[in-house]
């Protein structure tokens, strides 16, 4: 064996070490946030006998499985590093389903990706604008342009402080009150970035945050 195969396995090993220990991180993220939606509402029925509530929980606990069933798919990719390419639109419908405010889509880019990778990013974007914004709403449009697919993410709650803005992706950071493990968005900006593409957060106007994706010609089918 060649010393450039040898480095080239270990650059590889590497790689999946550091994927599967993201999507660790991943399910411990997402199964937390969502047994923890779950027990707030199971409290909130306990206290009102509002059947609202009842679904919200159930719906909570659906979102902890489709984590769980995620992890899986992260997991064979970074064992077999397998992709194809995937309908973005199709992908955000799919996850959508276990929120229970409205999300929107319009337009399309076929993504060369993972599609577990991809649930998950999406997952933890909304998680996020649910949990910390108080959004009511979020819309996602996809757009293709300059040889670049462009994915925004947006919610109409409170917005992030400009202070932050630099920090928000960092490992560990946690905003003011947050309950959270501080590890949502810094898994999102890693696995952007696995899949060749860049996040980066801009506001909303009048109100709100918008994440914009950006995924280069080579990651994309431009149809």
């Amino acid at each position: 064996m060649k010393v450039k195969e040898i480095s080239s396995g270990c650059v590889r090993g590497n790689e999946t070490i550091r994927l599967l220990r993201n999507s660790i991180a991943v399910l411990r993220h997402d199964v937390m946030n969502a047994l923890t939606s779950s027990l707030l509402y199971l409290e909130m029925y306990g206290e009102t006998r509002n059947e609202e509530h009842l679904e919200k929980a159930k719906a909570s606990i659906h979102r902890a499985i489709f984590s769980v069933k995620n992890s899986k798919l992260l997991e064979e990719f970074a064992i077999e590093g397998e992709r194809k390419y995937f309908k973005v639109e199709k992908i955000v419908k799919e996850v959508a389903k276990y929120f229970d405010i409205p999300i929107t889509v319009k337009g399309e880019c076929q993504i060369f990706a993972n599609g577990g990778v991809f649930s998950t990013i999406f997952g933890n974007l909304f998680q996020n604008a649910v949990w910390h914004s108080g959004t009511d709403r979020i819309d996602v449009r996809i757009e293709r342009g300059r040889g670049k697919c462009f994915i925004r993410v947006i919610d109409y709650g409170k917005g992030i402080s400009d202070d932050i803005k630099n920090k928000i992706f960092s490992s560990g950071f946690k905003g003011e009150g947050s309950t959270g493990t501080g590890q949502g968005l810094h898994i999102v900006k890693e696995l952007v970035k696995s899949l060749g593409g860049k996040i980066w957060v801009e506001d909303n106007e009048p109100r709100g945050t918008v994440f914009v994706m950006e995924f280069p010609r080579r990651f994309f089918i431009d149809f």
